[in-house]
């Protein structure tokens, strides 16, 4: 037995090397296979740009897309995948809401599931010649995920700004590595993916993250979801994260869920003449309540229900950044929220699920944490609501502003987006196409 694990501790750290060297190897050729893309591509007059969406809440391309479908080079369009890891209807449901999203939008956008219940092939069907992904999980069906798509010019932004201490999850599983552009929020998020990833981020571009462009163009109109347009009665989103204890594999616990949800359904109804809530969840928070050994369906729906139906509540499962626009602070317990929220200059509160709380974030996660009012309890709450949603008073808010503009704020005094679109047009516009 002995002389067994001794053959097992040799083999396997050699195991593990020689995975390592192939996982490089296949690096080098994924990387030689953009090169050659980069040159077919360039010669194109239009080019396709495929962005391939799972959920509705996490579209973070907007201004994007809308720069693409202006610019005379790219011709963008949405491509709607499978949530696969839902029931059927919970599938059907969460493509349905994207579909609606971008029919509301009005951007050109493909189902991928046809009426006859076959898969698209979309290699074949949309040819596209760039694809931006909106997930690095494979959570939709493999024919969707990069790995179908190693010799296509495929690029990330990130769906959330990278906050938590998960650094090797968000900055190098195998998706990471084998992407043609890793856009990153900052220029920290780059070092540190140098630092980290096996290809040591020679795919990165610093641009600044595009998921929050639209509130950085004042000029740009916002569409109120709030269900009272009185503007005297103040306006609060409630974000409670997915992970509540028990139900998660190699994931941080930041969900207070289980301790808030009966008493935020109960403050608003008691500030129902001077507060509307806005029920904003992680879009994985529904599943995991539905489960039988936590929930189960009939309790889930009905505490949705609640928050969609009460005269000062609304439920908002769709894109998120009307909702910041248009609202006066808000209270959540979420990783990407934490700087997301920066953008709106208003306050915001952290439910503070233990004193370790901290250390589950990463660099800039600490210092966002930092300028957050804090809550250890219910009281806490309370005094959040009356003292800087009621009475206005704001302490922290110049520091927020400090640590926006120092740590968040995308550079070149551009918006991601734009240098997103700076950054394309200068990889294919070396060598145009003659018009």
């Amino acid at each position: 037995m002995k002389v067994l694990q001794k053959v097992r501790g040799f083999f396997y750290p050699v195991k593990k090397w020689i995975k390592r060297v192939i996982f490089q190897l296949k690096i080098k050729r994924v990387s030689l296979n953009h090169f050659i893309e980069v040159k077919r591509v360039k010669k194109k007059k239009k080019i396709r740009v495929a962005f391939f969406v799972i959920e509705a809440s996490i579209w973070k391309y907007d201004l994007l897309f809308q720069l693409l479908l202006e610019n005379p080079r790219f011709d963008p369009v949405i491509v709607i995948c499978p949530y696969q890891y839902y029931d059927d209807e919970d599938q059907a449901y969460k493509m349905e809401r994207c579909k609606a999203l971008f029919e509301r939008k009005k951007y050109p956008h493909i189902l991928t599931k046809s009426d006859d219940g076959n898969w698209l092939e979309v290699k074949e069907y949309v040819k596209p010649d760039v694809v931006f992904f909106t997930s690095s999980w494979p959570l939709t069906h493999s024919e969707y995920l990069i790995y179908n798509y190693l010799d296509t010019l495929t690029c990330f932004a990130g769906y959330g700004f990278h906050t938590t201490k998960l650094n090797i999850a968000n900055l190098n599983n195998p998706f990471h590595n084998l992407l043609w552009k890793r856009f990153y929020e900052t220029e920290v998020h780059f070092q540190m993916g140098r630092n980290i990833a096996d290809n040591k981020a020679k795919n990165g571009v610093v641009c600044g993250y595009p998921g929050m462009d639209r509130i950085l163009k004042k000029d740009e109109k916002s569409e109120d979801l709030w269900k009272i347009k009185d503007p005297n009665i103040k306006r609060v989103i409630w974000a409670p994260h997915h992970t509540i204890p028990g139900s998660n594999v190699n994931l941080l616990e930041l969900s207070t869920f289980m301790t808030y949800w009966k008493f935020m359904a109960e403050i608003a109804e008691k500030f129902r003449k001077t507060v509307q809530f806005a029920f904003k969840p992680h879009p994985l928070l529904r599943e995991k309540l539905k489960r039988n050994k936590i929930w189960g369906k009939e309790k889930t729906e009905k505490y949705y229900e609640f928050w969609r139906d009460q005269p000062n509540t609304v439920l908002v499962e769709s894109d998120y950044l009307d909702l910041f626009k248009t609202s006066d602070a808000m209270i959540h317990d979420c990783g990407a929220f934490t700087a997301e929220f920066l953008y709106s200059g208003k306050p915001v509160m952290y439910l503070w699920r233990n004193a370790q709380i901290k250390e589950m974030f990463n660099e800039i996660g600490k210092k966002i944490i930092d300028v957050h009012y804090k809550a250890s309890g219910k009281e806490d709450v309370l005094q959040f609501i009356y003292q800087q949603v009621l009475k206005g008073v704001d302490p922290l808010e110049e520091k927020r502003k400090f640590v926006f503009e120092k740590y968040i704020r995308p550079p070149k005094k551009k918006t991601a987006s734009e240098n997103i679109l700076d950054h394309l047009l200068e990889e294919f516009n070396r060598y145009s196409p003659k018009n």
